[in-house]
């Protein structure tokens, strides 16, 4: 912050802001590591990125313990928790409103086979998505090396294997590219540049 603010005519200057913060990054540490470490910035961590949902309902078992002395954050946790797994689409259905975290673990125990299942259909419905997404990726490129391989046939006659090698890794710009320069290409290796092989 000090680095925003001018410099400031003495005796001023020795009120201008210097804010410090902590940084805490969650993805340089383990479940393992955060396991090990008896703190509710730890136990965020694992609640927001669960192996399972029995990683949950431990945690919540965990919680209730740590914070039997602590009524106030004990409740600031279980309001949290039930807003978080709120959140989630697979376990939305699953989740009620609990009064307290021992209520919460009692709650998700009883339904854990069906959270657990829930669970995993949203993990499998997202890999569903990504293996689509892949695929209609997969077959517009498989569409522009089909156009540009047909392109070069029409132009330039039999199309050698290094050239439809050359198009199966090239990159859609580089087949976009490809195809506006068949037309003014004095040769194939005019368009693709020399090939091993292609003569």
């Amino acid at each position: 912050m000090a680095d925003l603010v001018p410099t400031l005519p003495s005796p001023m200057n020795g009120f201008t802001p210097r804010a410090k913060y902590l940084l805490i990054d969650e993805n340089s540490y383990s479940d393992a590591q955060l396991a090990s470490l008896k703190n509710l910035v730890a136990a965020v961590f694992r609640i927001e990125k669960p192996e399972s949902p029995e990683t949950i309902v431990d945690l919540i078992g965990l919680l209730a313990d740590w914070l039997q002395d602590r009524p106030d954050l004990a409740h600031m946790m279980n309001r949290w928790i039930n807003a978080h797994l709120q959140r989630q689409s697979g376990l939305r259905a699953v989740v009620g409103t609990a009064h307290n975290l021992s209520e919460l673990k009692i709650m998700l125990h009883d339904r854990l086979e069906q959270w657990a299942q829930n669970y995993k259909a949203e993990g499998e419905m997202l890999g569903l998505e990504k293996g689509i997404e892949k695929g209609i990726e997969k077959g517009f490129h498989d569409g522009l090396v089909n156009a540009v391989s047909h392109q070069v046939q029409l132009r330039f006659g039999a199309v050698p294997a290094a050239v439809l090698e050359q198009l199966a890794q090239a990159s859609e710009s580089q087949l976009h590219a490809y195809l506006a320069g068949i037309l003014s290409a004095s040769s194939l290796e005019a368009l693709f540049g020399p090939t091993q092989g292609m003569r």
